[in-house]
């Protein structure tokens, strides 16, 4: 008897719905094209010096890329916990890694076809669209953070150095009275978001939590290999790694408020 992924996690499956759905980036950009990451109007910022207000980031992401990922949630109450993962691109290829060290899991997609990928297993399996109820590509990205502050009003802050890259920094207008501001430090040359700090939607969770989501080690040109099926590993059904698939969306639950 089959039973698809789809129905065995759907508790699970629903909430991660919520951040794929975010997931959707607004535009690309070749490794060659260059950013100040912002188009503004008012007064002009020179330098990143001094406050430009009605500021619109630009947004972008490139067409080729790897980085290395750690969101972390702070809290005043406990101690901060947090979730490590890369994300690559190469062209229409996607790569996503959750670097648990208990349940590593690896999704791909390459010329069309999915994979999830249970290293410590020595097992992979191929799914169908939307059969695991849920884009892996499209979680926890760098610039999922975008999709939830696009449309409030921001301001340019001017030029900060994070992780050895020269971003932008704006700041976004709380929601409401009671909120903090919020963050994204946009790449100066590619448009990548590569810093963000989110507080936790009020409805979801009314705390003083904050989310830190830091993108690093960039690199323009990632491994092709990287996108390849696995060598070495054992092809499974699908319905096979519910557990272990089970166990991978229940890590992303915590950060699924702040989205």
């Amino acid at each position: 008897m089959t039973l698809s992924l789809t129905r065995c996690l759907s508790g699970c499956a629903v909430v991660v719905l919520t951040i794929s759905s975010l997931g959707c980036l607004t535009a690309t950009v070749s490794n060659s094209n260059s950013t100040d990451a912002g188009t503004k109007t008012g007064s002009s910022n020179a330098g990143g010096a001094g406050t430009s207000s009605s500021a619109v980031p630009n947004v972008l992401e490139p067409e080729r890329y790897f980085v290395n990922v750690t969101a972390t949630i702070e809290s005043k109450n406990a101690t901060p916990q947090s979730l490590a993962f890369s994300f690559a691109k190469l062209g229409a290829d996607r790569r996503w890694s959750l670097e648990s060290p208990q349940s590593p899991v690896t999704y791909i997609e390459k010329s069309g076809l999915k994979y999830l990928v249970f290293p410590a297993l020595g097992q992979y399996a191929e799914i169908t669209p939307g059969e695991a109820g849920f884009q892996p590509s499209e979680l926890m990205t760098p610039n999922l953070a975008w999709e939830r502050l696009k449309s409030r009003p921001a301001e340019k802050l001017g030029i900060e150095p994070v992780n050895g890259r020269t971003a932008v920094k704006y700041s976004f207008r709380p929601a409401s009275a009671d909120d903090k501001s919020e963050f994204l430090l946009i790449d100066r040359e590619t448009g990548l978001a590569i810093r963000s700090e989110l507080s936790p939607s009020k409805e979801k969770e009314p705390s003083g939590n904050r989310l830190i989501v830091d993108a690093r080690d960039l690199q323009l040109n990632p491994d092709s290999r990287q996108f390849d099926v696995p060598q070495g590993m054992k092809k499974v059904p699908a319905e096979q790694l519910k557990p272990q698939i089970r166990s991978f969306l229940e890590a992303l639950r915590a950060y699924t408020v702040f989205y």
